[in-house]
């Protein structure tokens, strides 16, 4: 592989983005690759690539970032892979005909993915029945219902997470998470750590999508080790070697 580059949205009336790759048959060897992204040029190996979790091409990201990465990576961690339960948000099947603006008989307050923010949750503006009846699809109540669950925004480029203890029901432009039982991150402490900016500049780094994926989530490494009762940024970047950048 000679070169990446990065074509934008080309098609007309396509929101898809193009990526062109220049091949040149030669023995396999960790060569540099020339990416082009938007308005910057730079060199990436070959191996940095195959290094990512999922192996994509992540292009946007530079050889500086990715070195950030490749150290990131190789520190001991865990993930949510195989750690907690996951769900999407109700999908009532019509919103028009389900949901109303006004608190009725029988109903109760269910929230958006608009509705999420770091630090809490927007007033309701919507309700549903209670009993969820005829709603096209539907995750375990368990789930719904559980002690502690964490829920983010689905539809983003940016990491909105939110710690619920208070049972809420939520649309599916929002989705959720259980963790399991004796997970070494505490619910509340893990949904600060994830909308922190190291999270934000990991996610970007790797995917750069307008939607937060479950298979994404799952790869992004939780340095357990670092966090106490409570996530503490300043704390947890020392002990990963790494610095805030100022603004």
């Amino acid at each position: 592989m000679r070169s990446l580059i990065d074509f934008n949205k080309p098609f007309k009336n396509l929101m898809t983005k193009a990526v062109g790759l220049a091949l040149k048959k030669t023995p396999n060897k960790d060569q540099k690759i020339s990416c082009f992204y938007q308005n910057s040029e730079f060199e990436r190996s070959l191996s940095s690539f195959f290094n990512n979790p999922k192996k994509i091409f992540n292009i946007h990201c530079s050889n500086k970032e990715n070195k950030i990465l490749d150290h990131l990576f190789s520190i001991p961690h865990t993930t949510l892979k195989n750690n907690a339960h996951f769900a999407l948000g109700i999908v009532t099947g019509n919103n028009e005909e389900k949901l109303h603006p006004k608190q009725e008989k029988n109903t109760i307050p269910i929230f958006r993915g608009s509705d999420i923010l770091k630090d809490g949750l927007k007033a309701p503006s919507q309700f549903i029945n209670a009993d969820l009846k005829d709603c096209q699809q539907v995750a375990p109540l368990s789930l719904y219902q559980a002690r502690e669950k964490i829920v983010y925004k689905f539809i983003s480029s940016k990491l909105v997470f939110f710690y619920d203890n208070k049972q809420r029901l939520f649309l599916n432009s929002a989705n959720m998470f259980v963790l399991k039982e004796n997970f070494p991150i505490n619910a509340h402490a893990l949904k600060e750590l994830l909308n922190s900016d190291l999270m934000q500049f990991i996610f970007e780094s790797l995917f750069k999508t307008h939607k937060i994926l479950r298979k994404d989530l799952e790869c992004l490494p939780l340095f357990a080790q670092f966090i106490n009762n409570g996530f503490d940024e300043k704390f947890y970047l020392k002990n990963l070697g790494i610095e805030k950048k100022r603004p």
